[in-house]
C-alpha cells in the first residue's frame, strides 16, 4: 500500500512537472501551431495566486481550483481558467 502511495505521488510530481512545462494559449491553436502572442504567461497568473494565498484572500473567485467549470467566477475565456488552474499546480509546495 505504501509503495503504490509512493508510486501515485510520484506520478502526479511528473503530471506537474509536465504541465509546468506546457505552453498556455489565449485560443484553440493547432497541434504543430505556435504563436508566441498568444501563449498564456502562467507566471502571472502564479504570482497573483500567492499574493492572493498569502493575504489570505482565498474565495472562488482567487482560487481557480476551487471553481467549477460553469461558476461565474470563471475566467470568461475558458483558455485563460485552463491556465489558471494549472499554474496553481506550478513547482509544488512553493509559493516563490
Amino acid at each position: 500500500m505504501i509503495e503504490m502511495g509512493l508510486l501515485a505521488s510520484r506520478y502526479a510530481a511528473l503530471f506537474s512537472h509536465s504541465i509546468s512545462m506546457s505552453s498556455f494559449y489565449s485560443e484553440d491553436v493547432g497541434i504543430n501551431g505556435h504563436d508566441d502572442e498568444k501563449v498564456i504567461r502562467l507566471e502571472d497568473y502564479r504570482k497573483q495566486y500567492a499574493k492572493n494565498y498569502k493575504e489570505g484572500n482565498i474565495n472562488l473567485k482567487t482560487h481557480p481550483i476551487m471553481r467549477r467549470f460553469d461558476d461565474p467566477e470563471c475566467h470568461t475565456n475558458q483558455f485563460h481558467e485552463m491556465a489558471e488552474v494549472a499554474s496553481v499546480g506550478r513547482r509544488p509546495g512553493s509559493l516563490n
